[in-house]
């Protein structure tokens, strides 16, 4: 259900027809299904998430006959999924309306004859957030705020009983824990422990027989050395961890650890960073993911010879995640290219790639693929970005897509919402702004704190490079952006008001004060290591908030808001709403009550971007080519 908050404003009310004709063309787009996050149960089997429902269920793939067997089902989505071959056993999370608090939930026999799933945890207020899975299958492993909601502690639950044991219990002081690795003996296991979004010490927590918890930091760090740990994972035997991060060091290498001394080799390193790794179940390769200029580049390497490297030939796209068969001969993951939604692929130890399983999609529209391109911005630096032109006969209005994180980063792979407006005629530019992850440590601490309006001020000069392009309309460009995103809308809309035709805004930050005072408990540390504190840093956060300038905002604005947002609360939506409608501006507010942070329903995502598409077209250019 959502619910509409217009502004009266009846020289621009919606065409019955033309919206009509934008929720079709929205149907054919977001119906466009992925297979995602594989995980191998047996060599005839992958665990996988579907979302041909609407939202991401559990699915099971037969991979000599090519069947697919949907495991769960609802309205809800399917977060996170873990699976235990030696068990033939999954675990996954689920939340409801968005709210992120995941429940575990388990499905026994996955492999052969797969029981009803049973829900395992029983705290709905709070999030089960899993890590890892046990090679058994006995125990999962997560981060779980139920002691306190500002806090996340780690906790190894048993997936038969659903019993919670504390390995790690975390205070205000303390990290927040990310990425989990665990011994195949169930023995130990690796924590990072989140100093910031971007920083983390690693925790090796030993659990004796008697379940007693021994508990040591092997990555020890001070000062402006920061440690980013974007994966890790243990050897086969557990005698090795190996760990990518970029202590030291501008981009993440992968490092070979001793676990019990924490002594750490240099193994690998790249000109760009390595990003995921794991190591086949005969401890003989690594399956790496190097994140170069946005895209995966995935290689295989020899765990005694960082030398001996096999290019896995793999398109241009971005890989999510790694699973191996059980007798190590080939690596499955999930993929997506920017034309096409993720599959699953696998590639054989000589690097060729083969599709195990890609969804029919009969009436899909053509996607385009973006050419990467730069543009100068005001200190001289070079913004990357993507650049997307429709098939349609130009010329062309122009969107300008602005990533969240703000630690994220835009990559090639199937963007729907992208491929949505570019499919009804806009043009759209997609810039990693500096503070976007993937292009070192240097690049991603420029827009800190202090430095937030330098991150804005890269927005006109992408309006400057597209005035300079080509087969466009002569007028100015629309901004967009979701939850950061959404916030370098507000800003540049405020803060360079001259520059637009329009605003798109879902789940931003009006105010950074407000938002860090209203945003879960749990988040509000982390936070403030990006954009500053509400003790040290109010006057900056009030500077360099949108609604400071909101009286400067002159272009009409469109925003949508999840009504269960744990991360950007609503009222940052609705006190911009408020303050420009109280100004006789206009301005549109769509709330989803089952939604959260973003439109994560299919349904949901059909009515909201064809109502901001059909708010562009009436406010600023019809380019409605459906008709």
């Amino acid at each position: 259900m959502h619910r509409d908050h217009d502004h009266d404003h009846s020289m621009t009310q919606p065409s019955t027809d033309r919206l009509a004709r934008l929720e079709a063309f929205a149907e054919r787009v977001f119906a466009r299904p992925a297979f995602t996050m594989p995980a191998f149960l047996d060599a005839d089997h992958i665990a996988f998430l579907d979302n041909r429902s609407g939202v991401p269920q559990v699915a099971r793939l037969t991979i000599s006959t090519g069947a697919i067997d949907v495991l769960t089902e609802g309205s809800e989505r399917v977060m996170t999924l873990q699976a235990s071959a030696a068990a033939n056993t999954i675990v996954y999370g689920r939340d409801v309306d968005g709210n992120e608090n995941q429940q575990l939930w388990r499905i026994a026999h996955v492999g052969t004859h797969p029981e009803a799933p049973v829900r395992f945890t029983q705290d709905d207020g709070a999030m089960f957030d899993q890590g890892a899975i046990s090679s058994s299958g006995q125990y999962v492993y997560a981060r779980v705020n139920s002691r306190d909601k500002a806090i996340f502690d780690v906790e190894r639950i048993s997936v038969a009983s659903g019993e919670r044991q504390t390995l790690i219990q975390n205070s205000w002081e303390t990290g927040s824990p990310s990425v989990i690795a665990v011994r195949a003996d169930d023995g130990q296991a690796m924590v990072a422990s989140l100093n910031g979004n971007i920083d983390a010490d690693l925790l090796r927590v030993d659990i004796g027989p008697a379940g007693d918890i021994a508990v040591t930091n092997i990555l020890p760090h001070e000062g402006s050395t920061e440690a980013w740990i974007p994966a890790m994972a243990y050897s086969p035997n557990g005698d090795v961890l190996w760990l990518a991060t970029n202590v030291g060091r501008e981009f993440p290498a992968l490092y070979r650890v001793d676990p019990a001394s924490g002594e750490r080799t240099l193994f690998l390193e790249d000109a760009w960073g390595i990003e995921k790794v794991s190591p086949s179940p005969d401890g003989k390769w690594l399956a790496i993911e190097i994140n170069t200029d946005a895209a995966s580049r995935l290689v295989l390497v020899d765990t005694q010879d960082a030398a001996h490297r096999i290019e896995i030939a793999a398109p241009w796209g971005v890989a999510d995640r790694f699973t191996w068969s059980p007798d190590s001969l080939r690596v499955a993951f999930g993929f997506s290219t920017p034309n096409a939604p993720s599959a699953i692929l696998a590639a054989n130890l000589e690097g060729r790639v083969e599709t195990l399983a890609r969804a029919e999609e009969p009436d899909a529209p053509a996607a385009v693929v973006p050419e990467l391109v730069h543009y100068p911005t005001f200190d001289g630096r070079e913004i990357p970005a993507l650049w997307y032109r429709p098939f349609t006969p130009g010329p062309w209005p122009v969107i300008i897509d602005i990533h969240g994180g703000p630690e994220g980063q835009r990559r090639p792979e199937f963007q729907p919402i992208i491929q949505y407006y570019v499919g009804l005629g806009f043009a759209v530019l997609s810039p990693n702004v500096r503070g976007s992850t993937g292009y070192g440590t240097t690049y991603l601490h420029l827009d800190d704190i202090e430095k937030r309006l330098d991150s804005v001020a890269d927005i006109p000069p992408a309006a400057d490079w597209i005035a300079r392009q080509p087969n466009l309309l002569p007028i100015k460009p629309i901004v967009f952006g979701q939850s950061y995103g959404g916030y370098m809308t507000l800003a540049s809309l405020a803060f360079h008001p001259d520059r637009w035709s329009a605003g798109f805004d879902v789940v931003g930050m009006a105010s950074l004060v407000t938002f860090m005072e209203r945003t879960s408990a749990y988040r509000r540390r982390h936070r403030g290591a990006e954009y500053g504190t509400l003790e040290h840093h109010r006057d900056v956060l009030e500077r360099v908030s949108p609604l400071s300038r909101v009286g400067d905002i002159a272009a009409p604005l469109f925003i949508i808001h999840g009504r269960t947002d744990p991360r950007v609360p609503l009222y940052e939506s609705e006190q911009i709403y408020d303050t420009l409608k109280g100004r006789g501006q206009d301005v549109e507010l769509r709330i989803y009550d089952d939604e959260g942070h973003g439109l994560s329903k299919r349904k949901n995502r059909v009515t909201g971007y064809a109502a901001a598409a059909d708010f562009l077209i009436s406010r600023v250019v019809d380019v409605d080519p459906h008709r």
